[in-house]
């Protein structure tokens, strides 16, 4: 039923968007993009893991006026909601896919510098070097953004807000986010270089006392003997990142940091890190490094970083990797990562992702 559901919904957004080119008043574009993935996994005193994987999206945007545009995006995988990855090897099954994105978008007319997201929306909160210590870069929250933008000589701020359904209880009272970020981007008078300034508040409702919203763990956030989560989640977030050149070649420098105001210990997590190269254009490389420190309850642990660790809160270590564009819309990547999967001090954890992708 889930299979033939999602293909009616794709063929009438398909058939609405083509009867609406025809008529042009409609634009249509699709987007989309494959992976594939060797992954090896070794955690001190346990059997080392080497697997295979898929991600794959396809998607559509549809602009139905100058003010509204819808968008809808199909993925692989299951429900976990940080993750489109797919391990093949087994008896050659039939793979899932899902809704991953399914929202409107408004942009008031006369009020172009605003415009409000509702439904299953891509996430909206800049990440200083596309840090994943708070968020997955997988993630996609369910509810309403607003946004408002501010707009200078060399300067433009960015105003996020945003209301979210986390999970739904009939019996209970509902958990919900509520979050709330400013964004300052500061332009350099040589071309392309910036400073970006951000701070954020995140508010976790009717979280502690709660049974796991996913999965039955708290991924790395502390549990009662009844399993139930012990700590309330208000996190307040900064960062910064700056672009620099290095002998005409980008470098990219990025500060993250957090701190759950809600709790007195184990509730500091940051990173630092950077980016040399830009992976624009074929035959170019780059490469990344960074470190963090994430204590157990620093951040909510079933929307943070998958891979790192193991995923989940409670770790610290090193990330780097390295990328190449081998043709228009090519890449081949490798990413290492050597973590502790405890702040002081678990067993050593190491995984090594070789990928190939293919954007459209």
């Amino acid at each position: 039923m889930v299979r033939i559901g999602v293909t009616v919904v794709v063929c009438l957004v398909l058939s609405c968007a083509s009867a609406g080119a025809e008529d042009g008043g409609v634009t249509t574009r699709f987007f989309g993009d494959f992976r594939f993935r060797h992954e090896v996994i070794d955690t001190e005193n346990s059997p080392s893991r080497s697997r295979q994987r898929v991600c794959a999206h396809f998607g559509v945007e549809v602009g139905v006026s100058p003010v509204t545009k819808v968008r809808f995006k199909l993925s692989t995988g299951g429900d976990d909601p940080i993750s489109c990855n797919q391990t093949i090897g087994e008896a050659f099954t039939t793979k899932n896919m899902r809704i991953d994105l399914a929202y409107a978008e408004l942009t008031p007319s006369g009020l172009n510098r605003s415009s409000l997201k509702i439904g299953k929306t891509d996430l909206p909160f800049w990440k200083p070097g596309k840090s994943e210590l708070v968020w997955d870069s997988d993630l996609n929250p369910e509810g309403m953004t607003g946004r408002y933008r501010l707009e200078g000589t060399n300067i433009r701020a960015e105003l996020t807000a945003g209301g979210y359904l986390v999970e739904e209880r009939a019996e209970h009272d509902n958990t919900y986010l509520t979050a709330g970020q400013m964004a300052v981007h500061i332009e350099s008078s040589h071309a392309n270089r910036y400073l970006s300034l951000g701070a954020a508040y995140y508010h976790y409702g009717n979280i502690r006392g709660f049974a796991p919203i996913y999965d039955d763990s708290g991924f790395g956030n502390r549990l009662d003997s009844s399993g139930v989560f012990l700590r309330d989640y208000r996190l307040v977030q900064a960062g910064l990142e700056a672009m620099l050149f290095v002998a005409d070649v980008p470098l990219l420098l990025a500060v993250d940091a957090v701190a759950n105001t809600a709790v007195s210990s184990a509730r500091i997590g940051w990173l630092i890190g950077g980016r040399f190269g830009d992976a624009e254009e074929v035959g170019n490389l780059e490469f990344w490094y960074n470190y963090r420190r994430v204590e157990s309850d620093a951040v909510f642990g079933t929307f943070t970083d998958s891979d790192f660790a193991g995923g989940g809160t409670d770790g610290r270590g090193h990330e780097l990797g390295g990328m190449l564009v081998i043709g228009n819309g090519l890449s081949a990547a490798a990413t290492f990562f050597h973590n502790q999967t405890a702040v002081n001090g678990g067993p050593t954890y190491q995984r090594l992702q070789l990928d190939f992708r293919v954007r459209f």
